[in-house]
């Protein structure tokens, strides 16, 4: 592994660990815009981390229980 690969090993690792520490703050789970905006990162990478946490079984995603039209956000949560 190049050093640039463990870079990003290392900063990937450390992202999701963001978004574990902010999902498990978040009593009612956090959907993706939520997530970005509290950890300042763009919402194409927190789907990208969520989707192996989500493989990891470490985090469960659901629809929105809304009470409006439209699509549902899907909330994360531990």
């Amino acid at each position: 592994m190049t050093k640039s690969q463990q870079d990003e090993h290392v900063n990937g690792e450390r992202q999701r660990q963001m978004i574990l520490e902010a999902l498990s703050s978040a009593r009612d789970g956090l959907d993706t815009r939520a997530l970005a905006r509290r950890l300042d990162l763009h919402p194409n990478t927190i789907r990208w981390h969520l989707g192996v946490l989500e493989d990891a079984g470490l985090v469960s995603a659901h629809p929105e229980r809304r009470h409006e039209r439209g699509r549902p956000s899907i909330v994360h949560r531990l």
